[in-house]
């Protein structure tokens, strides 16, 4: 579910890498159960954006053409 819902919406999370961290961490955020998955997902996307943006690493636009 995790690795479709990343695709489709054409976010750069690692899908793997999200999946291995909250199995290891038992699904918690903190030391909550999570409650939602996919604004766990959203929310992995803006640190990524965030942290290319602040590295100075091109976005990469599914949108844009390369020509």
């Amino acid at each position: 579910d995790v690795r479709s819902y990343v695709s489709e919406n054409s976010y750069h999370v690692d899908a793997e890498r999200f999946i291995d961290y909250y199995t290891a961490n038992g699904w918690k955020v903190g030391r909550d159960k999570m409650k939602d998955w996919k604004a766990t997902v959203r929310n992995w996307e803006r640190r990524e954006l965030e942290d290319r943006q602040k590295n100075g690493a091109r976005i990469y636009d599914p949108n844009e053409l390369p020509f």
